[in-house]
C-alpha cells in the first residue's frame, strides 16, 4: 500500500531557506522524507518537511543570531534582557532557586515559545531603562508575552498580591494611588481596614485632624 504522497518542494522558498534536493532517512525504523536546503547565508541542511510547512524553521540558525546581534544581546555578554529571561526560566524550574517555591512551585510556568531568548527577546523589545525589570501583569498568571511587560519598582509595588484593589467607575486601582486622590493618608486607610471598615469608608470619610495618630484619626461613620 503507497504511503501518503509527499508533496514537491524543489525550489521552494521557506523564509531563508531554499530547497534544493529530497532525501528519504530511515529514522528510528521509520523511512521519513527530508529537504536539503540552502540557506541565503550559503549554509546547507536537512529539514523536516513539517519545519518548513510550519514556519517553525526559517533558517540555518543564522536568523536568530542576527537577531542577537542587532540588538546586542547574546550568552556570553550577559545583556540584562538575557538575564531577565535566565532568572525567569529559574524561578519557573529550578527547585534549589530560593524563591522557586513562589513561582514555579505554586504552578507559574513560561509559555513554550520562549524557550528561547530569540523569541523571548522579539517579544519583549529591549528593556526601556535600567529602573525597568520583567514583571507579569497578573502575578497568578504565567510567563506569557500577553502578561508580561517591562515595569519600573513602582509599577510593580502597586501590581503585588499584597495590595488591595478597589474599582469606582470603572476603574480599579490599589489603595495608594486612590488614598492619595481622597487627601488621606494611606496609613490611616489600613488603620480603618483593620478596625472593620470597608475600603469605600476607609478612602471616603474625611478625617478629623484633631489628633497627629493615625489611627486615633479614624472618625468610623456613623450608622443610619
Amino acid at each position: 500500500m503507497a504511503g501518503p504522497r509527499v508533496p514537491d518542494l524543489i525550489g521552494h522558498v521557506f523564509g531563508r531557506l531554499t530547497v534544493i534536493a529530497s532525501i528519504v532517512v530511515t529514522h528510528r525504523g521509520y523511512r521519513e522524507h527530508r529537504w536539503v536546503c540552502r540557506c541565503a547565508c550559503g549554509v546547507e541542511r536537512v529539514v523536516l518537511t513539517g519545519g518548513l510547512r510550519s514556519g517553525s524553521t526559517k533558517s540555518c540558525g543564522c536568523l536568530k543570531r542576527d537577531v542577537l546581534r542587532k540588538h546586542g544581546h547574546g550568552v556570553l555578554d550577559r545583556s540584562p534582557e538575557y538575564q531577565a529571561w535566565a532568572h525567569m526560566r529559574g524561578r519557573c524550574l529550578n527547585p534549589r532557586i530560593k524563591n522557586f517555591a513562589r513561582y514555579g512551585g505554586r504552578g507559574i510556568s513560561i509559555c513554550e515559545r520562549w524557550n528561547e531568548f530569540a523569541n523571548f527577546l522579539a517579544d519583549m523589545g529591549p528593556r526601556p531603562s535600567r529602573g525597568h525589570s520583567l514583571d507579569r501583569i497578573n502575578n497568578d498568571g504565567h510567563y506569557t508575552p500577553e502578561n508580561c511587560r517591562w515595569a519600573t519598582r513602582h509599577q510593580q509595588t502597586r501590581n503585588t498580591s499584597r495590595n488591595v484593589m478597589w474599582t469606582q467607575g470603572g476603574v480599579t486601582r490599589c489603595l495608594a494611588d486612590w488614598a492619595r486622590d481622597f487627601g488621606i493618608n494611606i496609613a490611616t486607610v489600613h488603620a480603618r481596614l483593620r478596625t472593620g471598615w470597608t475600603v469605600e469608608e476607609a478612602l471616603t470619610t474625611p478625617v478629623l485632624h484633631v489628633e497627629s495618630s493615625p489611627t486615633k484619626n479614624l472618625q468610623h461613620p456613623v450608622a443610619s
